[in-house]
Formats: C-alpha cells, sequence, structure tokens
C-alpha cells in the first residue's frame, strides 16, 4: 500500500496596526491574498490594519497506510436514513 499524506498549511500575516506599528500573527490555513488575510485578521478581531506581507509554511505529513488504519477511528459516513 501506498503512504498517506497531508499537508498542513500555516500563514503568517505581517500588518501594520492603527499606531503605525508592524505586527505579526500566525494563522492556520493557506491564506494567499490580502483579501483572505483581511477576513482572518477580522475574525480574530482586528479591524482597521494594513496587510504588508503574507508567508505561508507548508509541511506535509507521511504514514504508512497500515499503520493508519491501525490507529484510525472507524466512522459510518453511508447514513441515508431520512428520518
Amino acid at each position: 500500500m501506498r503512504n498517506i499524506k497531508k499537508t498542513y498549511a500555516s500563514s503568517t500575516v505581517v500588518y501594520i496596526d492603527r499606531d503605525g506599528n508592524q505586527q505579526s500573527i500566525i494563522i492556520d490555513g493557506n491564506i494567499r491574498t490580502a483579501e483572505q488575510a483581511v477576513k482572518a485578521l477580522m475574525k480574530v478581531g482586528l479591524y482597521n490594519v494594513l496587510v504588508d506581507d503574507i508567508k505561508v509554511k507548508k509541511t506535509v505529513y507521511e504514514m504508512p497506510a497500515e499503520k493508519f488504519f491501525q490507529y484510525a477511528t472507524p466512522i459510518n459516513d453511508n447514513d441515508n436514513d431520512n428520518e
């Protein structure tokens, strides 16, 4: 069997606050545009800031399929009940 791979993206958004200070915040997810960065900053309560830079760090995790199935919890996602 092949290995199971998952990619985890973490974005560092550098912004300038209302006082003119440059600050940064790390946000889980792949933030690619300034619009996405503004939405993410607003979710954490940061308003009226200027996005200066966005850096994305991607980490790939890999695990043998046998080990994954050994530790995975089975779920039933084939529910077709219309109750």
